[in-house]
């Protein structure tokens, strides 16, 4: 690998890391109401703010570690992110914005924010467990 290369591979980390904050800042401060209590009740948006600010947090947390790792680390977890990304966004947006009895009804709760809250959260370990893996996979060539 060139230093080309590592240049390249640290501005895409750069450039992710930089559009999580962003989505971050906007999940919060832009789209959510808040108040003195809380910092984000929930807006306008049907969910959306909610799940903006939780897939955000989510691609911000697996980045980290990337930094400190090799670069084919970080092209195995591009290529899940890229897969596994759109669907959730897909998932999240045909999810009721609120729960009337729907889809799960009171056992499985199925509102936007659940399913965000869910997905996101199998994102997070999906990626930790393939950095890890991918780690010690390399480590043992």
């Amino acid at each position: 690998m060139g230093s080309f290369s590592k240049q390249k591979y640290k501005k895409q980390l750069l450039f992710l890391f930089f559009i999580a904050i962003v989505g971050i800042i906007f999940g919060i401060f832009v789209m959510c109401k808040s108040d003195i209590h809380y910092v984000c009740r929930g807006g306008d948006y049907g969910g959306i703010d909610l799940a903006f600010w939780i897939i955000s947090t989510s691609i911000l947390l697996s980045l980290l570690p990337l930094f400190f790792l090799k670069e084919a680390i970080y092209h195995a977890w591009r290529r899940f992110a890229l897969w596994y990304l759109p669907v959730a966004v897909v998932l999240i947006s045909i999810a009721p914005a609120s729960i009337s009895g729907g889809m799960g009804g009171p056992i499985i709760p199925t509102d936007r924010e659940t399913v965000s809250l869910i997905l996101s959260a199998f994102f997070l370990i999906i990626s930790l467990l393939l950095i890890i893996y991918q780690s010690i996979m390399l480590r043992g060539k």
